[in-house]
């Protein structure tokens, strides 16, 4: 998977030092070029630079939920995947993400296994944003 992964530039959100530092370790250990940032407001300043984001939706400025509505309402984003991370694994959060724009919804804390299958599904469907996918670590 490297090799195919390395063309992608993913942008990670994720507020927490810890699990900022971890995600972006492990993606690019699959080869993924990744930029993370740690606020809302920040992603919404670079998303344009990447092939997909990787979106925490428990940010202090600005929920990922909301920063996922306003990149969706952009002209020419609908085509960006976006994967929503989450520490809360309920109908209610996962029915949130999805209704928000997310195109899968994982719950943390991302693993090698689920890094590699979410990557896979993440660029497949670049460009067909008509099916939406749940995972509770399992991308």
């Amino acid at each position: 998977m490297s090799k195919e992964s390395q063309k992608y530039h993913i942008l990670l959100v994720e507020d927490s030092i810890l699990a900022n530092t971890a995600a972006k370790m492990l993606l690019q250990m699959l080869g993924v070029q990744v930029t993370a940032v740690f606020t809302g407001q920040q992603a919404l300043d670079i998303y344009r630079n990447c092939d997909g984001i990787l979106l925490d939706i428990g940010l202090p400025d600005i929920s990922g939920l909301d920063v996922c509505q306003k990149i969706r309402a952009q002209e020419g984003a609908a085509h960006i995947p976006i994967i929503a991370l989450t520490a809360h694994s309920d109908e209610k959060t996962m029915e949130d993400c999805l209704a928000s724009g997310f195109d899968i919804f994982i719950v943390k804390p991302l693993t090698e296994s689920v890094a590699k299958r979410a990557i896979k599904e993440y660029f497949r469907k670049q460009g067909n944003n008509n099916s939406k996918t749940h995972s509770k670590n399992g991308a």
